[in-house]
Order: C-alpha cells, then structure tokens, then sequence
C-alpha cells in the first residue's frame, strides 16, 4: 500500500510539472533568511569535503600496499617450488621414454627391400622416428616452461629489493595519510556541524526567494488541478475514453478563447468557449456544459449564477432569476 501511495504521488508530481509548471519558480524576488535558523557551518563543509578526498586517497594506497603484498606472498612461493618440481618430473621421464624409442629405433633398418632391387622405408621404423619427432616437441615445450619459471623467480628475486622499498614507502605513506585524516576528523567535530545564519561569514550568506508567493501561486495550481480532475469525473460518465485522453479534452478547454458576459436583468454570468478543434470535443463539451448549468453554481461575491455555452451552438433561452 505505501509503495502504491509512493507511485501515486510521484504520477501527481510528474503530471504538475509536465502541464501545471508546480517546479517553476512564479517570480524573482527575494527576502532575508531568519537569523535564528540552523545552516550547515562552511568550515565543517570544508573539513569534511578534505576528509573524504582523504579517504579516498587512503583507500588508494591500501590497495596498491595489497597488490604488491599479493604478488610477493609465501603461497606463490610454494606454488612456484611446486610447479617446477612437477615439470623436472615430467622432464625426466620423457627424457627415459625418448632414449628408449632411440634405442628401438637403431634397431630397426631405415630400408628394406620389396624385391632385390628396390630399397623402401621401413614401417617400423617410420613408426619409431615420428613418435621420438612428437616426443622431442614435447621436451623442448617443457624445457622452455621449465626455463620460465626460473627465469621469472630469478627476477622477482632481483626485484626483491625494490618490492620492500616499495612497501616500506607505501606504509609511510598510509600512516601520514591516517594521522592527517584523525587531525582534520578532531577538527570537524569541533567546528560543529550547523551553526545559527547569524554567525555565517558576511560572505557566506545568502538570500532566498519568497515564499508566501509560490505558495499562493502553487495552491492554484492545485485548485486548478481539483477541477480539471472532476471535470474528467463527469465526462467519463458519457465517454468510454481513457482518463488520460479525457485530460487532454479538458486542457483544451482551458486554453480556448472564451468571452465572458454578465447579464444582470437575467441574473447570469454567460461564459461562451469558443470552437474546439474537432466536432467530438465540442459535443463534450456540450454534454459538460449541461451538467455545470444544472449545478446552479453562483459565482462569488455576486448574485450572478454561471451558465456555459458554445459560441456556434444554438442556445436555449435562458429563464430569468
């Protein structure tokens, strides 16, 4: 339910702006703020502002110190001393497997003869040459391997040295940052966050506009709002449309020229709307002029009762009061 009641007021606000300009400001003029108001104080503004550019920056450094610590902990070690272990087993034992197949190989002829006279290659051996072809790729991929991790842990060890300046620096750095950050925290709380307008710097103070007249000017356009929608209330009664487009007929009546005449023989106030843009608005509008009439409604501050008609339309004769 309060979600609902939350979308239903964010529809109104939207609709307000959109046709009745509620966010608008209705004039320019200004008036004093009371001095016995609370505003946030500018010196605890800008502590906070330099404490949480502070932050930030501590923030920053924290997980630059991380990421080197990360890259240089304990457990890649180990990984490393694993890994080369396991790739000079895998070495050793092709190394074993590939004399074999050398050994198997001398063994057999490269040629044999079909006939007395013609020499070809021998399966077998062909068999043997291409298994020891495909077993030295392999060696000379896992040597290669073998050759980069040792090559890399050569470096970090050469990059040892740097890694703890690096971190060393990093940690002096962060403890400067957190001790200014403490510093300028104890300094905020003191300033206090809001202060009376009274004691704002001379240039720090400000105007602000009138409110006594946006407030008129809104409740209006509420009032306005009130009557547009019971407007729709009653057309709805005669008209299946939807209650958006039967808005839109009602703001078009609102903006069509209309004369306005005070008979006060008959006791009326003849507002005339002049044509609408299609036939069907201004049958609406016919059928809404009958309803309004029958209310008897008497405009304020005089005897004059309201009566709406068309300008084209053929009006009934108008019984006298």
């Amino acid at each position: 339910a309060r979600m609902f009641s939350r979308w239903s007021q964010e529809n109104f606000f939207k609709y307000m702006m959109e046709h009745f300009g509620i966010n608008k400001l209705s004039d320019y003029q200004l008036e004093n703020i009371d001095e016995t108001i609370s505003v946030v104080n500018p010196e605890w503004r800008r502590l906070d502002s330099e404490i949480r550019s502070q932050g930030i920056k501590l923030s920053r450094k924290k997980a630059e110190y991380g990421d080197i610590v990360y890259e240089n902990e304990d457990k890649k070690q180990e990984d490393y001393v694993q890994k080369k272990m396991k790739l000079g087993d895998e070495i050793t034992a092709m190394k074993g497997i590939l004399e074999k197949l050398e050994i198997e190989k001398k063994g057999s002829e490269k040629h044999i003869e079909i006939s007395k006279t013609v020499p070809v290659i021998n399966p077998e051996w062909r068999k043997f040459d291409s298994e020891i072809r495909s077993l030295r790729g392999k060696l000379s991929r896992k040597k290669a391997k073998y050759g980069d991790i040792i090559y890399e842990d050569e470096i970090k060890d050469k990059n040892m040295k740097d890694y703890v300046q690096k971190k060393s620096k990093l940690l002096e750095e962060i403890n400067e940052i957190e001790e200014d950050l403490e510093k300028r925290k104890a300094e905020r709380k003191k300033a206090g966050k809001h202060i009376p307008f009274s004691e704002l710097p001379e240039d720090d103070q400000f105007k602000q506009f009138k409110k006594n007249g946006k407030q008129f000017i809104d409740t209006i356009k509420m009032i306005a709002y009130r009557a547009e929608t019971a407007l729709v209330s009653i057309l709805s009664e005669f008209c299946s449309k939807r209650k958006d487009d039967l808005r839109s007929i009602v703001r078009e009546m609102f903006m069509t020229d209309a004369d306005i005449e005070p008979d006060e023989e008959k006791g009326i106030l003849k507002i005339s709307i002049h044509t609408m843009s299609t036939p069907r608005n201004n049958r609406y509008f016919s059928r809404l002029c009958e309803v309004l009439n029958e209310s008897e409604t008497i405009f304020p501050g005089t005897n004059l009762r309201l009566f709406y008609n068309l300008v084209s339309s053929n009006f009934p004769v108008v019984p006298e009061v």
